[in-house]
């Protein structure tokens, strides 16, 4: 896709819950021209995308887990599939998606007297860009980087499998009947 545009009255770093949530909302009452959504990865989803297996859950009683996506109605507990179909799905509602420019990082951010200027680097190429927007809202998970790797001592007598939980790196055929023990990242 294009690389973003230089001006925007909003732009939003992250494209997972939180960003689209603000997107959504921007979009509800303003201009879609004037929205600017990166993201560095290559989907919508933040940690989900990236770090999520189809076995995942979420208490979605949580506000932050909500993006009230008009014709889902969900239940505690969302499963994967679900928390991914609400983001496609209120991106798809909104009609913010032609705005979002993915595998752009935000480098830096500068304030400009009533602007602020945001330095990207987008595409593959990683070609370097600049944004001026009125308002940069910055909606980027903690969990950035490396997952944390979870060490036990004592581990390496368990006699088993073990795993972290990401990306469906457990596959039922490896569970089944075999000693696995799965360690971290809400699996």
């Amino acid at each position: 896709k294009e690389a973003p545009p230089p001006r925007a009255s909003l732009l939003v770093v992250g494209a997972g819950l939180a960003g689209i949530c603000v997107a959504k909302k921007y979009a509800e009452s303003a201009d879609l021209c004037s929205l600017v959504v990166v993201d560095r990865a290559g989907t919508v989803g933040g940690v989900w995308s990236s770090f999520g297996n189809s076995l995942s859950r979420v208490n979605s009683s949580e506000p932050s887990y909500r993006l009230s996506a008009s014709s889902l109605s969900r239940s505690n507990h969302s499963c994967f599939h679900e928390v991914i179909g609400d983001a496609l799905t209120a991106v798809r509602e909104s009609g913010i998606g032609d705005r979002i420019f993915l595998l752009s990082t935000a480098l830096s951010c500068c304030p400009k007297r009533e602007r602020t200027h945001v330095s990207l680097r987008h595409g593959a190429k990683r070609e370097r860009r600049g944004v001026l927007t009125r308002v940069a809202v910055f909606c980027c998970n903690r969990r950035l980087g490396a997952p944390r790797v979870l060490e036990v001592e004592g581990e390496e007598k368990f006699g088993g499998t073990l795993r972290r939980g990401l990306y469906d790196d457990v596959r039922k055929e490896e569970v089944d009947r075999r000693r696995v023990c799965v360690m971290g990242m809400g699996a």
